[in-house]
């Protein structure tokens, strides 16, 4: 599908712009996930380790544990990072919270409050309409891109594109934690 597409395209190019930025700056994780199993493809490498996804890696299908996946990474994360390190969360879902056992939603809000109060960050990108919606259930933490909302198309590359300056916004430690994502990033994105 035209969606699929679009996701392994705005991946593809994220994982290009961190590899351009050279090895000395990030570590990369990525996990994979649907209802059936979650897949830790990467952990804490180097970006000039990645692959792109392809037809072959990147098969959406199943229900959306997106707590319980973002429980996962989080705690995966923090075995890997020292105390001041900066951490970025880049959360991405084709799909809408439907099938998480493990933590709800009030636990996770906590935990990602905790996680900012260390000076994490969090981007979640969603592609479908409830997706959007459901980025509303985390006010209250400084989930930057409520505004990466995308109904697919090159509106998903923008949202990645986004993605990718609010990460070297974040990294320059320049830049507050409320403006890795300026109102013009949101309006390039809404205009796609």
């Amino acid at each position: 599908s035209s969606m699929k597409n679009e996701v392994i395209s705005g991946f593809n190019k994220y994982v290009d712009d961190l590899k351009k930025d050279g090895d000395e700056l990030y570590r990369f994780s990525l996990l994979k996930f649907d209802s059936t199993k979650l897949e830790q493809v990467y952990n804490d490498v180097l970006p000039s380790t990645i692959n792109h996804l392809d037809d072959k890696t990147y098969r959406p299908g199943a229900m959306t544990p997106l707590y319980d996946a973002m429980l996962h990474s989080l705690k995966n994360i923090e075995k890997s990072v020292s105390k001041n390190d900066k951490v970025l969360t880049v959360v991405f879902t084709d799909g809408q919270e439907n099938s998480s056992r493990e933590i709800r939603l009030e636990a996770l809000k906590t935990l990602m409050k905790e996680k900012e109060s260390l000076g994490w960050a969090f981007i979640y990108m969603g592609v479908a309409v409830e997706a959007w919606d459901q980025s509303k259930d985390f006010a209250g933490t400084t989930l930057l891109s409520n505004t990466l909302r995308s109904s697919g198309g090159q509106g998903m590359s923008a949202s990645y594109a986004t993605a990718s300056t609010a990460r070297q916004r974040y990294a320059s430690g320049l830049v507050a934690m409320d403006s890795l994502i300026t109102d013009e990033d949101k309006e390039n994105v809404a205009k796609q």
